[in-house]
């Protein structure tokens, strides 16, 4: 979507550019029944993706993303994928090989499809078979890529805000792509926001696949200068702010007492034919009026005034911060508006979220460069750097940057994500010249990072044994922590399994550690493979002792009370 598409003052040239826009959509190069449904191959929050081939030409295959148009109106979520489309249209020019590249978009009675290139493998997926990244060859080969993903759309004025290993794909040659930017910002683009009605079957953004006008005949260009998301909503939708309802034709009674001459006895002079005529009068009024549109009616009957195009009351600034507060309109049924209670910065994983996003602020670019340096985190370990039973817990530990590096992480690599995650925004590595900067650090220094086409290797055996380890030790972490959440009320049996579990992961380090006595490259990385699963698990521990010393504080509170 152009930038400025809705703040046209005139609603005809609105008009044109959709008439423009689904004669431009009528050129779809394909459709479904172009493509032959292969296999599953993902999922996301409101999609399902599947890898399919053109039946013309079988050996050429893609990514087919598909999103139910009843899903996407239940969950209200039509803006994030305009958004996805915008965003991918956008990127696509030139293009870059580290970014995913959108091939057509088209839809049906049913569903909505987005059609990609295709690649081989989800990088998460991935490192559960092959823990790449303590190859410390292949680790910077692939950071490398995903800083040159993230230079592009940067200067691309496009932020992704859910960076980690989940959101790249991975080719057989090593190739990364970033994906998923259904949660981005084009930061060209500042989009509309609406407090909307739920949404219906015969939704027509959605049946057309394009933004349409809006139900108001009065759009006012200054009402949208303040930037807007679909996520936070509008408390005042697409109403004229100006202190009165936008229908002309409804008056107060106060005002039609004014035209009677002020004087409210007049009533008591009319017969019972007049009151009847002007009840008729008044529930016509009442029925065509638009409700939508007389949302702040009430606003106008309790002495309201302008200020900065926004109405507030008068002499009480106490106020002011009822139409940012609001969940619903004011003066509106509660129960006739679907609002989702979300923030316009206050989206990603929580994990691999900024000090500053948690907060609902905006720091821009920077706040990928915080998500990059926690995606490297992962991306070597296979553990995220900021890991709670709860996001409770999990925002906390973002708060506070309680962050440790394992001996897997090198000196020069933990310093790499420590510039990265510094907490004020500004001090972050390539804040201010760019992912540019970030390739002047230390860590890529030495290495020859002029080239980064290369094939991954076939998997040593130190990377057998960090991948069945690591994989055993998440399995361990998630069992322990739903014992604790169960009170702890589990059977002996499987008490006796989780420790089964533990048992296995020290065994396997133990036993392909101790058999090596002399000091050569693969018994020093395997040793540090050993240190690094004693100290996730320490970890891990010691993190349960504080959660259940924090919760046992949070009842002996509530029980004082």
């Amino acid at each position: 979507m152009k930038k400025g598409f809705l703040l046209n003052k005139n609603i005809y040239d609105i008009e044109e550019k959709v008439i423009k826009d689904e004669k431009d959509t009528t050129n779809r190069k394909y459709r479904k029944d172009d493509f032959e449904i292969y296999m599953h191959i993902g999922s996301g929050n409101f999609s399902e993706v599947f890898m399919v081939k053109l039946k013309n030409d079988p050996s050429k295959i893609y990514s087919l993303k598909i999103f139910k148009k009843e899903q996407v109106n239940r969950m209200n979520i039509i803006n994030s994928l305009l958004a996805e489309k915008h965003t991918m249209t956008k990127l696509n020019v030139p293009g870059h090989t580290n970014v995913i590249k959108l091939i057509d978009t088209f839809k049906d009675k049913e569903n909505v499809y987005l059609l990609y290139e295709y690649a081989d493998y989800e990088l998460w997926e991935f490192l559960k078979t092959r823990s790449v990244g303590i190859d410390e060859t292949i680790t910077v080969n692939i950071i490398l890529q995903m800083v040159h993903a993230l230079e592009y759309i940067h200067k691309n004025n496009v932020i992704h805000r859910d960076l980690k290993c989940e959101n790249f794909l991975i080719n057989k040659d090593g190739t990364i792509k970033l994906i998923d930017f259904g949660t981005s910002k084009d930061l060209d683009n500042v989009p509309l926001q609406t407090v909307k009605p739920e949404p219906s079957e015969e939704d027509t953004e959605l049946r057309k696949f394009v933004l349409k006008k809006t139900n108001s005949n009065n759009v006012k260009e200054e009402n949208f200068k303040r930037e807007h998301t679909p996520e936070n909503g509008n408390i005042l939708g697409d109403v004229e702010v100006n202190g009165k309802c936008s229908d002309d034709n409804d008056e107060d009674t106060d005002d039609d007492s004014d035209k009677n001459g002020g004087n409210s006895d007049n009533s008591d002079n009319n017969d019972s034919n007049d009151s009847n005529v002007n009840n008729e009068k008044i529930d016509k009024r009442l029925k065509d009026r638009n409700p939508k549109k007389c949302i702040l009616k009430e606003l106008k009957n309790n002495e309201m005034h302008e200020f900065n195009n926004k109405i507030v009351p008068k002499e009480n600034d106490d106020h002011l911060n009822v139409l940012k507060s609001s969940k619903y309109p004011i003066g509106t049924n509660k129960h006739n508006y679907r609002i989702k209670k979300t923030f316009d910065n206050y989206v990603g994983t929580a994990n691999f979220m900024p000090p500053e996003a948690l907060t609902n602020k905006c720091s821009g670019k920077a706040r990928d460069l915080w998500s990059l340096g926690c995606t490297i985190y992962q991306l070597v370990t296979g553990i995220v750097p900021f890991d709670g039973s709860t996001e409770w817990f999990i925002y906390n530990k973002i708060k506070k940057k309680e962050i440790k590096y394992p001996p897997l992480i090198s000196s020069e690599l933990a310093d790499l994500i420590e510039k990265l995650i510094a907490v004020n925004p500004e001090e972050r590595l390539g804040f201010k010249k760019g992912c540019r900067e970030i390739l002047q650090h230390p860590y890529f220094q030495k290495h020859n990072y002029s080239s980064f086409n290369f094939k991954i290797p076939q998997i040593s055996e130190s990377e057998k044994i960090y991948t069945s380890a690591i994989n055993k030790y998440r399995e361990y972490a998630i069992e322990k922590r739903k014992q604790r959440q169960n009170d702890n009320n589990s059977c002996e049996e499987t008490s006796k399994k989780i420790e089964k579990m533990k048992t296995d992961l020290l065994n396997i380090i133990k036993f392909d550690t101790v058999c090596y006595s002399e000091e050569n490259e693969s018994t020093v990385l395997k040793k540090k493979i050993a240190e690094t699963i004693n100290f996730f698990l320490q970890e891990f521990l010691e993190q349960e002792k504080h959660e259940v010393e924090e919760a046992e504080k949070w009842l002996q509170r509530f029980s004082s009370k």
